[in-house]
């Protein structure tokens, strides 16, 4: 039987993603996770914000093409690997929306930074049948 993996963070790291997503209210912000990954752990090392290009930003994110190139060149450079997504949720809670479901091939993991009701912060995967897991997150 095949583990889900565990998610682990500083707890700096994830103030600066909390962070970096208040400021970006009323807007959903997104970005990439850099770290390494096996069965057991996910270890997200690090994250680089990419600006929204939704069309509508408030409720929805996609990637701004030439920064999301430029990200994965420079962790390809730099000898890191995504290991996952984030994106914020400005006024819900950090579950998955369907639009959230349609848009994720999913590869890695994804969190989701949820500022309503009150701040809180979710990691999930995605399973075959196209459902979202939740994944334990561990602070370091």
């Amino acid at each position: 039987m095949r583990h889900s993996p565990e998610v682990q963070m500083t707890e700096q790291l994830l103030r600066a993603l909390i962070e970096g997503c208040r400021e970006a209210i009323p807007l959903e912000a997104c970005g990439v996770l850099l770290g390494a990954s096996d069965d057991a752990v996910l270890a997200v090392h690090d994250a680089v914000f990419i600006p929204n290009a939704a069309a509508a930003p408030e409720a929805s994110f996609a990637f701004e093409p030439s920064a999301w190139i430029a990200a994965a060149f420079a962790a390809q450079k730099s000898r890191r690997l995504v290991v996952g997504f984030f994106h914020s949720h400005p006024a819900s809670p950090p579950l998955p929306s369907d639009r959230d479901l349609r848009g994720w091939d999913g590869f890695g993991c994804h969190l989701i930074i949820g500022f309503r009701p009150s701040e809180a912060v979710r990691a999930y995967k995605a399973n075959d049948d196209g459902t979202w897991e939740g994944l334990r997150l561990s602070l370091l």
